[in-house]
This record gives C-alpha cells, structure tokens and sequence, in this order.
C-alpha cells in the first residue's frame, strides 16, 4: 500500500490485518478462517519499507509511550486525522 505523505507527530487512522487464533480442538470444514481487521488511532512516529510505528502518546521532547509496528504489507487503509502543529 502506498501512503499518503506522513509527519512524525501527525494523528492517523491505520486499519490492519492480524493474525487470529483458536485455542483447543477444532473440526468444523466451513468455518470461515479469516484474520482478524483491527482500526488503530494513534501518532505517527516512524515510517520505512517495512513497518509503519504508532504512540499512543507524545511528549514534548519527543518521547513516546506504548510503541506499535505495524508491517506495511498487513496495513489496509491509511487515513491522516490530523495534522502536525509546528508551533
């Protein structure tokens, strides 16, 4: 997927696949496995060929709590909700 031009610090919108489990014993032959979608908000943090990472917050000097990598191939839709402040 390619991206929309980001900013570190710009509040966005990433909808994902995840890998999903089923712990036990199954046999059912028509269960629709499927991963699983998940919608993360968060700030952009930093961007390359491989992942996408997103904070959950920001500090005023840069730092960030709660890092997430996202693998650029699992990423679905892209969408900036805010844009960096530079004042």
């Amino acid at each position: 997927m390619k991206f929309p031009p980001l900013k570190l610090g710009q509040q966005i919108k990433v909808v994902w696949a995840d890998s999903k489990s089923a712990l036990g014993w199954k046999y059912d032959p028509e269960a629709q496995r499927k991963p699983g979608y998940i919608k993360t908000i968060g700030y952009a943090i930093q961007e390359n060929e491989e992942c996408l990472t997103l904070t959950t917050s920001l500090g005023e000097h840069g730092e960030s709590l709660d890092e997430l990598s996202i693998p650029v191939g699992c990423i679905q839709e892209l969408e900036v909700l805010e844009e960096k402040n530079e004042s």
